[in-house]
Parts: C-alpha cells; structure tokens; sequence
C-alpha cells in the first residue's frame, strides 16, 4: 500500500512544482518593468548579431575546406533561437504601451528566420566540387537579402526609442565614445 502512495505523492509534488513555476513565470513577465522588457527584447537582437557572427566565420573556413555540412548546425540553432523568440515575444505582455515596439520585434524575427532559410540554407547544398560561380551567386543572395536588414533594424530602434521616451529611460548608445 504504501509503496502506491510514495509515487502518488511524487505525482502530486511534481504536479503542484509544475503549477507553481508555472504561475511564478506568468507573475515574473506580467511584473516585468518596462526598462527590463525593453533589455529583454534588446538581447534577442545581440544574440542574433553574435550568431550570425559565427555563421559568417565558419562560412569563410568551410569555403578553404569545401565541407558546407558544417554550416548546417549553427544556422539551424539560429533557427531554433529564432522560433523560440518568437514565441516568447508573441505570449509576452504589454508593458508601458509595448505594442509597436513587440510588433517591430517579430518583424525582425521574421526577417532573420527568411534570412536562415533563403540565404544561409543553400549554402549546405554545396560541396567541395562546387564551382567558384555557385559560391558566389550565394554570396551574392545573402548580401542582397541583407540589405533589408537595416531597415528592419531601423524601424526596431524608432520604436525602442519611442518605447524608451515613453516610459522615462534612455536607450544606451552603440556609438563608441569619442
């Protein structure tokens, strides 16, 4: 009989854990400042820049190689990040009028997933025999499809900087100090 209880009463701790972090999560993001939103949303982008840092490196060892297949699991971890990102964002609340500023965010998010799919994807199709032309057409593609980039980017730090105004902080500066 008492060997039934202990998995029971593990059952049942495992399900009030669950249920309590559960809720702490839900009462940490609804509690959430706008200033922690703000650096929070800002991560994702830094995190995407430092791994497409690292695509671009093992891009230009795999191109010497020939051995494109280790492209493969750094785009697909970026992809990974990137689809968990936008889930997090899209469940996240609306803190100090974040709308535009949520919105702004996972059309960067879309732009970097097209970006993972339609630029760097390819690039794991090719093989030491692939010719000079063919590496540089997929060059060429991820330049061009970069370019909006900036855009998107830039429309993200209009609303960040509308976001910030609104709720009384400043955005630290990227600019090197002169």
């Amino acid at each position: 009989m008492s060997r039934k209880f202990i998995p029971s009463a593990v059952m049942i701790l495992l399900m009030f854990t669950t249920t309590i972090g559960y809720a702490q999560s839900k009462t940490a993001a609804s509690s959430m400042t706008a200033i922690e939103l703000n650096n929070s949303y800002s991560s994702v982008s830094d995190t995407l820049y430092q791994m497409g840092t690292q695509w671009g490196t093992v891009l230009n060892e795999v191109m010497t190689s020939g051995e494109y297949a280790k492209l493969k699991p750094v785009r697909a971890e970026m992809e990974q990040f990137i689809a968990r990102k936008q889930k997090e964002i899209k469940a996240s609340p609306i803190i100090g009028g974040s709308e535009k500023f949520k919105e702004a965010m996972l059309s960067f998010l879309n732009f970097e997933s097209n970006m993972t799919t339609k630029a760097f994807m390819p690039f794991e199709k090719l093989t030491a025999a692939s010719k000079t032309d063919e590496v540089n057409a997929m060059i060429a593609n991820v330049t061009t499809l970069s370019k909006g980039e900036t855009d998107v980017l830039a429309e993200v730090q209009k609303t960040q900087s509308a976001y910030a105004t609104k709720n009384g902080f400043a955005i630290e500066s990227t600019e090197p100090a002169k």
